[in-house]
């Protein structure tokens, strides 16, 4: 019971992690094009959503070692959850140190009274991150459902 209560917990961090990064790019790629004056709603929004994605992401990391060293340990899973743990840790690289970090950049230049047509390349630069985190997450996925396949 513990192995699936630990088993849904993971899942449910997991798919808030992945989905708050996912609809908050599309956020800010709506909001830039609607024009400067729906700027400052996604600064509070983008704030809640990077507590909600860094949250997620660590409990999403800490529920994975929890099933890791209830099934035995790292020498009791297969291969696939060792380099889905990896994809995972990228992942939160990814986007703590790459998302995070550009969105910070776009807030300090529009803070600086930059225009937001000028945020063009940070915001191509945000959409390329968002994407590898994107990946990252669904190979680590793949390998934790068909972790049978993979040996």
């Amino acid at each position: 019971m513990l192995y699936l209560s630990l088993r849904l917990v993971h899942f449910i961090f997991m798919g808030t992690w992945f989905g708050s990064n996912l609809l908050s790019i599309r956020d800010v790629k709506t909001s830039f094009a609607a024009g400067p004056a729906h700027l400052p709603g996604l600064r509070d929004r983008m704030m809640r959503s990077g507590r909600l994605a860094t949250i997620s992401g660590v409990m999403t990391l800490v529920s994975g070692f929890a099933l890791i060293f209830v099934l035995g340990g790292f020498s009791s899973v297969p291969r696939a959850i060792h380099i889905g743990l990896a994809t995972g840790i990228a992942c939160s690289i990814v986007g703590g140190a790459g998302v995070g970090r550009t969105w910070v950049e776009i807030e300090k230049k529009l803070d600086s009274g930059a225009e937001p047509a000028s945020l063009t390349p940070l915001l191509k630069r945000l959409t390329m991150l968002s994407g590898i985190f994107q990946l990252l997450w669904l190979v680590s996925l793949v390998l934790m459902v068909f972790r049978a396949l993979v040996g």
